[in-house]
């Protein structure tokens, strides 16, 4: 169980915990203990909200992990920090999934509501069919281990992007494979690199597969890229300076859009439905099963192509030796 902080006397504190793994044995550190409340609204009618993200390697998942803690911890347009855990990062190159493991960060609130939020490996990845089996299987772990119901499934895709890239189509497929027909209202479309209202967007939900065109979809311009962009130029002003500077005013407007823009997501995902993680379980359990018998049958495929290959070259040599032999006599009575 992750470690939750107990602060005497004090509504006003949240915590938050670092990550946990499948089979994770140590308790983690609690980095944060912070005493402000959330500045995006949280729905009233759940105490659990537990969110999957998913998408291909450079989708920005981690990075919108990172601003969602930020937000939820208080923190305001000139605090935000990297908030995910290092220890998860791979350390390869942006075109190989950069977290390496499905990680479970749990974060609980003043209000009363406690996040859990999986950060899945990135799908596509270039090193291949086999690395992206390898995150799949972590996903579905982290999902059978760690969590029991599921509010929102959050694909996280590059909305500068025009149409469905081959990889984000594989990624599309995976997930077919991964979640029941029965959990689709409970997915979600988040494009990263497009402002709130969807400046820059070139994302075409058309090339969706058909069930997930009417998905509910936000667009956000992370302010915590923008900030560290900014930071080095805006750090030593005063706050008399701030409020005449373009980039300062650029990056709290950036700020208070996608505040709105997530309380809308949030509003949404107090409305769906909590979803028990068995179907998941069962489907992926049916579908390796069914992996499996393909397998199987193709091999048995190429065993009899090979036998048939055989006894081709049996009834040729057979027929080669026939020729060879000398006619028979035949003598007269």
């Amino acid at each position: 169980m992750p470690v939750e902080a107990i602060i005497p006397d004090s509504d006003d504190w949240e915590t938050v915990t670092k990550p946990r793994t499948p089979g994770q044995d140590t308790e983690p550190e609690i980095p944060n203990v912070l005493p402000r409340r959330s500045v995006v609204k949280l729905p009233q009618n759940k105490q659990v909200i537990t969110i999957l993200l998913v998408g291909e390697t450079g989708s920005g998942k981690t990075s919108f992990l990172s601003l969602f803690l930020n937000l939820l911890q208080g923190n305001g347009p000139f605090e935000l920090e990297d908030q995910h855990c290092a220890e998860v990062e791979s350390g390869l190159d942006k075109t190989q999934s950069q977290t390496s493991d499905a990680k479970l960060y749990t974060f609980d609130t003043a209000n009363g509501v406690k996040f859990q939020i999986i950060d899945t490996p990135g799908l596509a990845d270039t090193r291949g069919i086999e690395e992206n089996k390898k995150h799949k299987e972590k996903i579905f772990k982290a999902i059978k281990d760690l969590i029991t119901r599921i509010d929102g499934i959050m694909l996280v895709a590059n909305g500068r992007n025009e149409r469905v890239s081959a990889s984000t189509n594989y990624t599309l497929q995976t997930l077919a494979t991964l979640f029941p027909r029965s959990i689709k209202d409970n997915i979600g479309i988040l494009l990263t690199n497009v402002e709130p209202y969807g400046g820059g967007k070139n994302f075409q939900m058309s090339c969706l597969p058909v069930d997930l065109r009417e998905a509910s979809c936000w667009c956000i311009d992370n302010p915590l890229s923008t900030y560290k962009n900014y930071w080095g130029r805006i750090k030593d002003l005063t706050e008399s300076d701030r409020n005449k500077s373009k980039q300062a005013n650029k990056l709290k407007a950036g700020y208070e859009e996608t505040v709105e823009c997530l309380d809308n997501w949030l509003e949404w995902l107090g409305t769906r439905e909590a979803m028990p993680t068995t179907a998941i379980i069962e489907l992926y359990h049916k579908s390796t099963e069914i992996e499996s018998r393909l397998f199987g049958t193709t091999l048995s495929l190429e065993n009899l192509s090979q036998l048939r290959t055989k006894l081709q070259d049996l009834i040729r040599d057979v027929k080669a030796v026939e020729e060879q032999l000398p006619s028979p006599v035949h003598f007269g009575t």
